[in-house]
């Protein structure tokens, strides 16, 4: 092999070992982009799950649910849309937590949809709220980012069940093109990577005086039968 063709494998191998680096290092680059530019996103219901019974609840009573946020980054607007059964619970109002020192938008201007107290309503059971800060962030970095609170959504109790029953639903906030939020310097409606949605239970007992009910017909009836044996033999 004559030096000339050994000069042209070296400079051959030597390109191909620069492919190989700058292949390499694309790579790289954009494997720690997918891991740590998107942390995953998260809305929840809280507490994730209401219960009553007779001794702490009845028709009229009130009660406070939240929706909170994890991983959120420049956040300026966000929207959440909760769907429920109305025929057992309804909703009443909701509050934009601004005392709160863990609501996204604490200590900075608003502008909350609908104005608190009043809610957006739709039959067969939804609530809608939302908010922005207002004015709009010009620059990045003006928004909300880590994890917060969005709202408190206030519901009253409007049917309990039957004794031995119970009445749930969810509180279902799954929906992307309704449960989203906003980053700073874009239009788009950003979806949550996960929802957590909530429960509501109602459940009614059977009171010791129907059980001493039943078991007074169930020992008569029991009797009755005893007899009527009695008497064929």
């Amino acid at each position: 092999m004559n030096k000339k063709s050994t000069h042209k494998i070296v400079e051959s191998v030597a390109s191909t070992l620069v492919i190989l680096m700058i292949t390499l290092a694309l790579t790289s680059t954009l494997t720690t982009l997918q891991v740590y530019a998107h942390p995953a996103t998260r809305a929840y219901v809280n507490p994730p799950k209401v219960v009553y019974d007779m001794t702490n609840g009845t028709v009229g009573t009130l009660f406070n649910l939240t929706v909170r946020v994890e991983g959120v980054d420049d956040m300026k607007t966000w929207q959440v849309k909760v769907y429920f059964n109305d025929s057992i619970i309804n909703v009443t109002r909701w509050y934009e937590p601004t005392w709160d020192p863990t609501y996204v938008f604490y200590g900075k201007g608003t502008l909350p949809v609908p104005a608190p107290p009043k809610v957006a309503y739709g039959p067969g059971g939804w609530a809608g709220v939302g908010s922005a800060l207002f004015p709009a962030p010009s620059e990045p970095g003006g928004g909300f980012t880590g994890n917060g609170l969005l709202c408190i959504i206030q519901f009253n109790v409007t049917a309990t069940p039957p004794e031995g029953q119970t009445y749930s639903c969810a509180f279902n906030i799954t929906s992307p093109q309704e449960t989203f939020w906003v980053k700073v310097g874009e239009l788009v409606k950003r979806p949550f990577d996960t929802y957590n949605d909530g429960e509501y239970l109602f459940i009614l007992e059977l009171s010791p005086l129907m059980i001493l009910s039943i078991l007074m017909v169930t020992t008569i009836l029991a009797m009755a039968l005893a007899r009527k044996r009695l008497r064929k033999i």
